[in-house]
């Protein structure tokens, strides 16, 4: 299962940057008990994961050289998986390009590369900040997503789970825990 969402991760990513290389595995997190909530100082983030996820970091090569992709996997059970990533893309790649059509774009890669059927697409605003929130699923994976762009950094939030979709009322709650700093 964790081979699956990894993929899909890349795959949105790679949509717009190239193919993967790997780096080691890094572990940049810091908690912040106060609020119970999972934080990293890097990513500008806060999230509620049940326990401290597993932090995967990899570089995909880009045009204009690397961006690095950081990864945070809280495995729940056999088969359900919450992640959250995030990377920088160059500065000025933006400039170009629509937020919209760029996370139009991304879903569109993983819907292609996972043979993948969408049941529930739409544009949101975290934040102020652009996202697409979508419901989708192939012959084995049931797939909740939103990505948000803050300015040239994609946030890539996924709840996977095998068999059939997840609890809404707590894929909600994890999307909605999300604070970006």
């Amino acid at each position: 299962m964790r081979n699956k969402t990894g993929l899909f991760i890349i795959c949105l990513v790679i949509a717009s940057c190239g193919s993967k290389s790997t780096v080691p595995k890094t572990n940049p997190i810091a908690e912040n008990n106060s609020t119970k909530k999972f934080f990293n100082q890097d990513g500008q983030f806060r999230i509620q994961f049940e326990a401290e996820p597993t932090a995967y970091s990899q570089y995909i090569p880009h045009e204009n050289g690397k961006i690095l992709l950081n990864t945070f996997i809280y495995e729940k059970g056999i088969n359900l998986i919450y992640s959250i990533s995030y990377s920088d893309y160059p500065a000025g790649y933006m400039d170009d390009k629509t937020p919209d059509n760029l996370l139009n774009k991304l879903l569109e890669t993983y819907i292609n590369t996972q043979k993948a059927g969408v049941e529930v697409q739409k544009m949101i605003t975290i934040n102020s900040w652009p996202g697409i929130y979508f419901k989708a699923s192939n012959s084995d994976t049931f797939v909740y997503g939103e990505y948000i762009l803050k300015k040239d950094r994609l946030y890539q939030l996924t709840v996977t789970k095998e068999v059939n979709y997840h609890n809404e009322t707590e894929v909600n709650a994890f999307f909605q825990s999300l604070e970006l700093l």
